[in-house]
């Protein structure tokens, strides 16, 4: 039972930090590369660490159904 909560706990965690570590990523780049640039970078980190928290979020659903059908 507790494989299904880790993986739950990474997946919340993995769109947390991509939310806001997209925003700190933007800021900072934008005072270097420009604007578009910035906006680009952000919206990169933000889909590989959204994805990677459904991912994550998937699995638990599936170890949960797992755990409760046994």
């Amino acid at each position: 039972m507790t494989g299904p909560l880790v993986f739950a706990v990474l997946g919340v965690l993995a769109i947390l930090v991509g939310v806001y570590a997209a925003r700190g990523q933007q800021r900072m780049l934008s005072a270097r590369v420009g604007e578009n640039n910035a906006k680009l970078a952000r919206n990169n980190t933000r889909i590989l660490f959204m994805g990677l928290g459904v991912v994550f979020l998937i699995v638990a659903l599936l170890g949960l159904i797992g755990e409760l059908t046994r």
